[in-house]
This record gives C-alpha cells, sequence and structure tokens, in this order.
C-alpha cells in the first residue's frame, strides 16, 4: 500500500487506501440516508397539504357556525322562524296566492 503524507499545520494526514467492504458500508450508509431524507420529505409535505386542508374546513365551520349563530339569534321572532322555514325548507305561507300567467293560443 502507499501511503501519502501530507503536512497540515503540525499534524501529518495519512492517507490509506480502505477495504471493500468499508466503501459498500459508506455507500450503503449515504443511499439509506438520502432515501430517508427524501421519505421525510414526502411525509412533511403530505402532513403541510392536509393542515391545510384542515385550516380550509375550518374556515368554513366558522363561518357554518356563525350563520346558525344568526339563526339561532332571530328564532326568537315569528318571523325569523317563517325565513328560516322558507329560505331551508322552501315552505310557502298558507296565506300566499299565486298568480299564474295564462299563455294565449292565438295563432
Amino acid at each position: 500500500m502507499a501511503e501519502n503524507k501530507k503536512p497540515f499545520r503540525n499534524v501529518q494526514v495519512k492517507f490509506r487506501r480502505s477495504k471493500p467492504l468499508t466503501k459498500i458500508l459508506v455507500i450503503a450508509a449515504i443511499v439509506l440516508s438520502t432515501v430517508a431524507l427524501l421519505t421525510l420529505r414526502w411525509v412533511q409535505t403530505d402532513i403541510e397539504r392536509h393542515t391545510q386542508e384542515m385550516k380550509e374546513e375550518a374556515g368554513h365551520l366558522l363561518e357554518e357556525n356563525a350563520d346558525l349563530k344568526e339563526k339561532t339569534e332571530n328564532a326568537d321572532s315569528v318571523q325569523g322562524v317563517m325565513d328560516i322555514a322558507e329560505s331551508e325548507l322552501d315552505y310557502v305561507d298558507p296565506d300566499t296566492t299565486f298568480f299564474e300567467p295564462q299563455v294565449s293560443e292565438d295563432n
């Protein structure tokens, strides 16, 4: 084996050839570390996406809560209940009169 001696300040560094098993272990460690880092990055991206979806859903739920709170505050009056029944249940007041236009068939 050839030894290369290079001075580094007052310390001499000796480079030796490594055994093939050591090279294989180092390469395997690098490959496994790279795979682990890529997997962690993928998981992080997935978590960020899921967090964003949950934030959007929370926003929608807050809006819905505000609407429901407003409706419950208006439910104290008869008109408020009538408005909810008309908008949500397609309720029509029995006293309502409908006019149906007649189509003339003049040819």
